[in-house]
Order: structure tokens, then sequence, then C-alpha cells
């Protein structure tokens, strides 16, 4: 008695898989990053990320493949919550400098730290 095969997977659901698997991968990554920054490295990231959203056209396919693959809907999920992740992280970063640049400045009301004749006060 022959053993039956498993289904196919069609190829026009591989691709998806493939590229959404590629981009939680970059997401990782990119948490990793954000951990301790590296300008550079997070630059690289974005690029890549970029470039595979692109290529595979996001919008159009993830909706159509994912509403009839429940693995594929599961990576989906999965990416969505890594890239809801690395933006928080990105807002924290963002908070923290734009504080420490206006304690440089004088705080809230001041523009510089110090008054021409050298003090902070008049």
């Amino acid at each position: 008695m022959p053993n039956p095969q498993p289904a196919a997977i069609p190829a026009a659901e591989i691709a998806p898989r493939v590229a959404i698997t590629a981009l939680i991968s970059l997401l990782e990554r990119e948490q990793q990053l954000l951990a301790q920054p590296q300008a550079d490295a997070l630059e690289t990231i974005t690029e890549q990320k970029h470039a595979l959203l692109k290529q595979w056209d996001v919008p159009n396919r993830s909706t159509c493949a994912a509403a009839h693959d429940p693995a594929l809907r599961a990576l989906v999920a999965h990416a969505r919550q890594l890239n809801a992740a690395n933006a928080k992280l990105l807002a924290l970063h963002r908070a923290s400098c734009e504080s420490r640049l206006q304690l440089l400045r004088g705080g809230p009301s001041a523009t510089t730290l110090y008054h021409a004749n050298g003090y902070l006060g008049a």
C-alpha cells in the first residue's frame, strides 16, 4: 500500500511565508539593536525591511494569503507584535533624547544654558 503524500503547498503561499519569516528575522535583529542603539546598523535594518516589503508588496498579498492560511496568519501576527514592540522602544529613545536636549537648552522655558554675562541668572 503506497504512502499518501502530504498536500503540496501552493507556490503562491510559499513566497509570503518566506517574506514574513525574513521580516520577523529583521524585526528581531532590530529589537536587539534597539537595546544598545547603533545608528548605522539600525539604518541597514530599515533599508532591508523597506526592500523586503517593497519586493513582496505586503498590503496586497498578506491579506489574501493570510486569510486562508492559519500558519501565515500566525506569522503575520508575530511580525505585527514585534513591530509594535520596536515602535515603543523607538518612542522611548526619542523621548529620552528630547528630554536631554531640553536640559542642555536650560529647561522648558530657557533657550540657552548661560546668559551673555556667563551666569545662569540675570
